[in-house]
């Protein structure tokens, strides 16, 4: 895929530059020990990383929250990739105006 396609294409435009989360279908195991018994927990691998290209067989990502985000640490082959999902950057000033009342009266204003 050329440059020009790429961005004219709506998966560049939505996803690339954005911090995603991709859910890939291989799986990890861990195995614990809890009153004798062994319980196996299976889940799905995922990486955490922001999207800066993509070709024929890979995703490439950046390292999400770093002054290097712009350099690619992780390929992911795009054969393996079951899920992508944008992550909602949260500001913390913006979480604590949420937690903060309403005033219900005039008089409450300062």
């Amino acid at each position: 895929m050329t440059i020009i396609e790429k961005e004219l294409d709506s998966f560049f435009l939505s996803f690339v530059g954005q911090r995603i989360i991709l859910t890939t279908n291989l799986t990890q195991s861990l195995s614990h020990q809890v009153n004798g018994q062994t319980i196996v927990e299976i889940s799905p691998i995922a990486y955490d990383g922001v999207l800066l290209d993509y070709d024929e067989t890979y995703y490439y990502l950046g390292k999400p929250d770093s002054e290097k985000a712009d350099e690619i640490n992780q390929a992911v082959k795009k054969a393996h990739v079951a899920h992508i999902s944008c992550v909602e950057e949260t500001d913390l000033y913006e979480e604590i105006l949420k937690q903060v009342p309403t005033p219900d009266r005039k008089e409450d204003i300062n």
